[in-house]
């Protein structure tokens, strides 16, 4: 904190230090004891040229290691006594449904940012595949096209996954060896978008509640709604368009329905509560007034050279998805050889059972019918059976005790594999 005397009196000026996306700069400024939260961030957006102001925010941890986003219409001296020193990180607020189709290029590039911050930290959880061919894109963007020359060997120098395991790493250099050579950095970055925004946990700032029962739920909030999980299983699910109103009582957070319900969430602290409070008026306010900017405001329709990348795009993604499709295609095949190559011997030695006869029908469509023997009185014989199955007939009700008993496959063509003696 300094004081500064100028023509208008004398000014206390608070040093503060902002967290940018762009590989982690900061950004070192000071604000007035007059300025509010909405003064600091239009002064960041300005200074990265942001146009929506309204998708950004500050955050800021307070000794108490509570998180909090800075309001808007507060004085920021207000907001931070419990803050030293005070830096502030600037973050996506509010994630657009489809960051991919903005008009604005510095704000899909920040977008692009966070979706790799979140990537890092876990927050944007994705499955094997997907979690590789965001990887491959990402080394697309920082190396361009594959040049065997300069990517030898395990060339990934970074982590970009929270479990970023070796077989990842390999498929994600397969896939920008084998299918990402030609796209620019802008088309790299725009692929990125589009499949990023697909995933379940795109946007979502995961919180735990409680309702008034005191069961806990896991509560998702993004540019759908508020969701909420129990063991996975889906609980509650309201549209933003279906939500009157959002307010907070002391660790209590209340949202009025459309309809004249109201559902509660029991936090576990009033900061808590606040800090979700925040990032669910962002959001109804967003998405629900028609005073602010929302994204549908800023995308644009698609020029010819645009839809050429897009269909670029898309191109990429059917031609790995085709890849795939053909090694879990041959993964069958072989395990379909190696079957009939069992079964084989199988046979030489004395036939197969009916376990088996029912292994080769799985992996092979030739097969048409199945037949049994009678099951041996001693052995097999289940008194609940049909005097029908006795006699020798197409497999059906089969139950666990038969399943040792000779066996018979009938091909399309004719031939038989049989066990029966």
């Amino acid at each position: 904190m300094k004081t500064v005397v100028s023509k208008t009196g004398v000014e206390v000026l608070y040093p503060c230090s902002i967290h940018l996306l762009d590989n982690g700069q900061i950004f070192e400024c000071e604000y007035k004891s007059d300025h509010t939260g909405r003064d600091l961030i239009d002064y960041i957006c300005e200074h990265i040229n942001l146009q929506d102001k309204d998708l950004w925010g500050l955050k800021f941890v307070d000794i108490f290691e509570q998180r909090h986003w800075l309001e808007q219409d507060t004085l920021i001296r207000t907001q931070v006594k419990n803050v030293c020193p005070t830096h502030f990180h600037f973050r996506v607020k509010v994630y657009p449904p489809e960051p991919y189709k903005l008009l604005d290029e510095q704000t899909k590039f920040q977008i692009f940012m966070q979706l790799r911050l979140d990537l890092l930290s876990g927050r944007l959880g994705c499955g094997p595949s997907d979690s590789a061919l965001l990887l491959a894109l990402i080394l697309q963007y920082t190396h361009g096209d594959y040049d065997e020359a300069i990517h030898s060997g395990n060339y990934i120098k970074m982590k970009v996954l929270l479990n970023q395991s070796f077989a990842t790493e390999m498929k994600a250099m397969d896939l920008h060896r084998n299918h990402l050579n030609g796209l620019s950095p802008a088309q790299t970055q725009d692929l990125f978008l589009r499949m990023a925004c697909q995933l379940q946990t795109y946007g979502i700032d995961p919180y735990l509640v409680e309702d008034l029962g005191h069961e806990s739920y896991n509560l998702w909030i993004n540019h759908k709604g508020m969701v909420t999980y129990v063991d996975g299983r889906k609980v509650h699910s309201l549209e933003w368009m279906a939500v009157n109103r959002i307010y907070q009582e002391e660790n209590k957070l209340k949202i009025n329905l459309v309809s004249g319900d109201t559902v509660t969430f029991v936090c576990l602290t009033k900061a808590e509560c606040t800090y979700i409070f925040q990032g669910a008026v962002a959001h109804l306010v967003y998405f629900t007034s028609t005073g602010t900017q929302s994204t549908i405001g800023l995308i644009g329709n698609e020029s010819l050279e645009e839809l050429e990348a897009d269909i670029k795009s898309f191109e990429v993604v059917e031609r790995i998805e085709y890849e795939e499709m053909r090694e879990v295609d041959e993964k069958i095949r072989l395990q379909r050889d190696m079957k009939k190559t069992v079964c084989s011997k199988i046979y030489c030695v004395g036939g197969i059972t009916l376990q088996e006869a029912l292994e080769i029908a799985f992996y092979d469509e030739n097969v048409t019918d199945i037949y049994i023997e009678p099951p041996e009185s001693n052995v097999l014989r289940d008194e609940s059976s049909s005097a029908d199955e006795d006699e020798g007939r197409l497999a059906d009700n089969l139950n666990a005790r038969k399943f040792s008993a000779p066996a018979e496959n009938i091909f399309m063509n004719g031939e038989r594999l049989n066990g029966i003696r």
